[in-house]
């Protein structure tokens, strides 16, 4: 038996490869879809959760949880698919940017980059706009920080302009992205390199 949820916005919505799978592998399948009023269900997701947790995912996830529980008790996820084979976007955006090192360091690229800022993001998630905008975003980050450029969404500047004082005097030493570059480094000492050592990071 398998399950699947999804979205009605295309950019969104996978249930088409987990019918494929599905149908590949011969399943007892069924899939729903996630809905606006998802909202809410936020009271209740924050009961089950010790610290707090910023990962939108925990929506769709209570949901197919429940929808599987009504014909299964026990379950294999398929959380981490992405980390294992390098589905994320953010792969292939650091692979153009090593391609593109050469443009991107010229003073054209910084035209194109003021350019890409002002144009509005669409609703596509996905879409040609918003892949342009979130690349030019993760060129202007620390390229030691790899892959990891293309997740994040605010940079050091904008973090810590909204922090009270007591708490930006608190973190102020502290580098928010030392436990990736460590476990970075820690790949190389192992002898990954380039994607390898991105996805032994993750």
């Amino acid at each position: 038996r398998t399950f699947s949820m999804g979205f009605s916005d295309s950019s969104y919505n996978e249930l088409p490869y987990a019918r494929l799978v599905a149908e590949r592998y011969g399943t007892v399948h069924r899939e729903e879809q996630v809905h606006p009023d998802i909202v809410d269900l936020a009271g209740r997701i924050a009961g089950y959760f010790d610290e707090p947790f910023a990962d939108v995912s925990a929506f769709p996830t209570l949901l197919i949880s429940k929808l599987a529980r009504e014909e299964v008790t026990v379950a294999l996820a398929g959380d981490g698919g992405d980390e294992l084979f390098a589905g994320y976007d953010h792969y292939r955006a650091d692979r153009w940017a090593g391609r593109m090192r050469w443009l991107t360091r010229g003073s054209a690229w910084g035209a194109i980059d003021r350019l890409l800022d002002r144009v509005p993001p669409t609703a596509r998630k996905k879409g040609a706009v918003n892949k342009a905008k979130r690349f030019a975003e993760g060129l202007r980050r620390p390229e030691d920080l790899e892959h990891a450029r293309w997740w994040v969404f605010w940079d050091l500047a904008e973090r810590r302009a909204t922090y009270a004082p007591e708490l930006a005097r608190e973190i102020e030493a502290r580098d928010p992205f030392g436990f990736y570059r460590a476990r970075l480094a820690e790949a190389g000492e192992q002898g990954f390199r380039g994607l390898q050592r991105q996805l032994y990071a993750d």
